[in-house]
């Protein structure tokens, strides 16, 4: 697959993506097993935005190998909005993140609500040690 960039701000999102993608395997890389398989699903588009999605599923790893995620990613600002999820139970649901707060060099989502808005999970009082 091929992702035409355009201009120089989309090198630089595409850039500043790839350092983060290469932070992420730095810090999960150990855990990371034989059998997780990430690829990309047709996009899907949710409240007038087409979002790309990346389907995660795993295969043998782990205590619910059945376990399998749809991840919708933003165009513009290439950050995770949520995610579509189907258990090895059979429970199916999905979760808007919302709420990014950057914290020196990570940028997470603090807050995550189910589309329906009737559950939530938050995080406060977040801290990021940087190791020195």
């Amino acid at each position: 697959m091929s992702i035409p960039l355009k201009n120089r701000r989309a090198i630089e999102h595409m850039r500043d993506a790839g350092q983060i993608v290469a932070q992420a395997f730095a810090l999960l890389g150990e855990h990371i097993k034989p059998g997780v398989t990430l690829r990309e699903a047709p996009g899907e588009n949710k409240n007038g935005v087409d979002y790309r999605v990346l389907h995660l599923s795993f295969e043998n790893v782990g205590l619910t190998p059945g376990d399998q995620y749809w991840l919708w990613i933003d165009p513009a600002s290439f950050r995770i909005q949520g995610w579509r999820y189907k258990l090895q139970s059979n429970h199916e649901g999905a979760y808007l993140w919302e709420n990014y707060q950057s914290f020196g060099a990570v940028t997470l989502p603090l807050r995550r609500v189910t589309e329906d808005g009737k559950r939530a999970i938050w995080f406060d009082k977040v801290r990021v040690n940087s190791g020195k």
